[in-house]
């Protein structure tokens, strides 16, 4: 595949998260994908539909990819989601706020699908919007 055609790749994964379309992992993602987070475990693409599953019920979002590059078989690119806390979440109940969070991610692609990812979370800038507020 060509650099090309990977970014396309990163931009119809996102794309279909945004819209809640779970599918879209199965067409961009392989069956042998690991994501990488610190402070999380590695974990396989079930684990990771299920946490998609679980985030887009609790804090649908609206992904904009704000820049990516690529070279070779690697994409980086970086997010910005913006969502509102409708459901319980990391063992929040639901507040109603409004999410602003950056992303950022390096991806590695094998026969024009992403095999394995390092993510990093604002997690602190979350934490601190998931708070309810009084």
């Amino acid at each position: 595949m060509s650099i090309e055609e990977n970014i396309e790749v990163i931009q119809k994964l996102f794309d279909g998260l945004s819209k809640g379309n779970l599918a879209v992992i199965d067409e961009c993602i392989a069956e042998n994908f690991v994501r990488h987070s610190p402070g999380y475990e590695d974990m396989g693409i079930e684990d990771y539909r299920q946490v998609r599953k679980q985030t887009i019920s609790a804090l649908p979002s609206e992904t904009t990819i704000e820049e990516i590059v690529a070279s070779g078989d690697k994409v980086a690119f970086r997010v910005k989601h913006k969502a509102t806390h409708t459901g319980t979440l990391m063992g929040r109940p639901p507040t109603g706020n409004m999410i602003n969070v950056d992303e950022v991610y390096f991806a590695r692609f094998e026969n024009g699908k992403v095999v394995e990812w390092w993510c990093l979370l604002d997690r602190l800038t979350m934490q601190q919007q998931l708070a309810p507020t009084e």
